[in-house]
């Protein structure tokens, strides 16, 4: 599964690019806690994206709810990094 920072391309060229660096770190620090608190691990970071897995389970019912549940770190992050 993909989590990708919406609005991430338009908000960093306005940003100067220490600025965008942090962005990116924080959003990084703040999606992996909730991926790693809902049993997923990071696979690998793609640009302003992160590769998570979810497959702590045979259900896959129970893995796309994990999926559910990290995801909705990125809603909450994303209007509050738009007044940063």
């Amino acid at each position: 599964f993909g989590f990708y920072l919406r609005g991430f391309t338009s908000i960093a060229e306005k940003k100067l690019p220490y600025d965008t660096i942090y962005i990116l770190n924080k959003y990084f620090e703040v999606a992996g806690d909730s991926i790693e608190e809902n049993k997923g691990r990071i696979d690998k970071f793609i640009g302003d994206g992160i590769m998570a897995i979810f497959d702590g389970s045979d259900k896959l019912n129970e893995n796309s709810l994990r999926y559910k549940l990290a995801f909705q770190i990125d809603s909450v992050f994303f209007f509050d990094f738009q007044t940063f």
